[in-house]
């Protein structure tokens, strides 16, 4: 639909036609004239499946900045078994020097 102004109070009316009365003093807006053309319609909405499609290289673009931005520290268990086999390596060193 047209926007038309206000010739009361020059407060634009979206949506209205000239039978109409300003939203904003409630002025007859029939000696007004359009100042716009009408919109066109919106877009039919998209599935959720395009949704996700358009978002998919952004998000892609996100992760990717975000794996080169943070150090990649080992995992737990690898520090855990790491110091494991050291301390093993400790002991048996220890007992080979006692019992030699």
């Amino acid at each position: 639909m047209a926007r038309i102004k206000c010739p009361s109070c020059g407060a634009i009316n979206q949506d209205v036609t000239e039978k109409d009365a300003c939203w904003q003093c409630s002025a007859a807006l029939g000696a007004a004239g359009i100042t716009a053309k009408p919109t066109a319609a919106a877009p039919p909405p998209r599935s959720a499946a395009e949704m996700r499609q358009a978002e998919l290289p952004s998000m892609m673009r996100e992760q990717a900045r975000d794996y080169v931005k943070q150090p990649q520290r080992p995992a737990l268990s690898a520090m855990l078994a790491i110091v494991l086999l050291i301390l093993l390596i400790g002991i048996l060193a220890v007992w080979y020097v006692m019992h030699r």
